[in-house]
């Protein structure tokens, strides 16, 4: 196995290389929406992402369980460039021409531990592995996140807010750097086929669409496309311009996302949790997501504005006779309490009109 290599600058995620210079492209801020309907497509298939239909799923849950989510790691590795063409310089001796570079590998859990001691160490060793999670929050809606491998870190640095804006519900300072790369999606399973509708948390604007592949045990990215305009991918077929990873990425280092599960002795990965994101609330505004304040009302006195509540489980109830469709948050606090907490929420979702919109994500 050829050597692994330290490196400083590991600190972007293969996807996002994909992504930065759509991401940055756009600075126009909107509030955060998300649309549920079958829409268009190619030769009248239906799997686009945001179809109420849902196929049943073995995909794990974040809510259902701390260590329930997917990871795509990598590592360095050195990677020798061979280049069999005879030289054209008759002067020089004929031969391969090889040279060594470092790239991303992908890595299974499977491979880490057949790994020899000195590969461990390094493995072991936080800042050396690039992670990048999938979180399936519901049964429509997932996060997609990747940040910097800090395995020491503590268990609140390992919450992940489902709901924040710029104005009244900002991402601390300090933690900016840790979410630039936090993607909101839509997902629809098809029996093993998966298609995602990402957007950009910070900037809504920014759309791209991934498609998958069910595995066992785990997930395997196969193409996306960023359009220039949703609305013009939605009139063509959400399957249209995709872009294979194969073509995008090196092939050992393509998008494996695996089921979580600590490994003795080689990485422990952490607990994640999924938050409101209320707890995010800045005190010197007045104003307070719907949401939110139904969540107080309810339990006056037992609920502080910024208490840190974990999403245990999400229900839909949808209701087409009278469009009335919702969704049910059981929250619990972070530290302090055993209570369990619900709230409901309207989500007003059409099956057929994509002008129906969810506006708190």
């Amino acid at each position: 196995m050829s050597t692994l290599k330290s490196s400083a600058s590991m600190k972007t995620s293969l996807l996002g290389l994909c992504l930065v210079v759509m991401l940055l492209g756009c600075h126009t801020k909107h509030a955060s929406t998300g649309k549920f309907y079958s829409g268009l497509s190619f030769k009248e298939e239906r799997h686009f992402s945001h179809a109420i239909a849902q196929d049943t799923h073995t995909l794990a849950k974040i809510t259902d369980d701390s260590y329930g989510y997917y990871s795509w790691k990598t590592i360095k590795h050195n990677f020798v460039l061979d280049n069999k063409q005879i030289l054209l310089d008759p002067n020089r001796s004929k031969g391969a021409d090889t040279s060594m570079i470092s790239i991303y590998r992908t890595i299974r859990n499977a491979e880490l531990l057949s790994f020899k001691n000195d590969q461990q160490s390094y493995i072991t060793k936080e800042g050396n592995v690039l992670r990048n999670n999938l979180y399936f929050i519901d049964d429509h809606r997932c996060i997609y996140l990747s940040f910097d491998d800090d395995r020491s870190a503590g268990d609140d640095r390992h919450i992940i807010p489902l709901y924040f804006d710029k104005r009244n519900y900002p991402i601390p300072r300090k933690s900016l750097k840790r979410f630039e790369q936090y993607l909101r999606g839509y997902y629809t399973v098809d029996g093993s086929d998966l298609f995602i509708h990402f957007e950009n948390a910070f900037s809504p604007a920014i759309n791209y669409f991934v498609k998958a592949k069910i595995t066992d045990g785990g997930i395997t990215f196969l193409s996306m496309t960023v359009p220039n305009s949703p609305n013009a991918l939605y009139e063509a077929g959400y399957n249209a311009n995709q872009i294979q990873f194969s073509q995008v990425l090196h092939d050992i280092a393509q998008p494996e996302f695996e089921l979580v599960r600590p490994v003795k002795d080689v990485i422990y990965p952490p607990q994640c949790y999924i938050s409101t994101g209320f707890e995010l609330l800045d005190g010197r505004r007045a104003a307070r997501n719907a949401l939110h304040e139904a969540l107080l009302a309810r339990y006056p006195g037992e609920l502080a504005p910024n208490d840190t509540l974990i999403i245990t489980a999400i229900n839909y109830t949808y209701d087409f006779d009278n469009e009335d469709h919702t969704r049910t948050y059981t929250l619990k606090k972070w530290k302090g309490s055993i209570a369990s907490y619900a709230v409901t929420e309207h989500i007003g979702l059409n099956a057929l009109q994509d002008s129906s919109m969810i506006k708190t994500w």
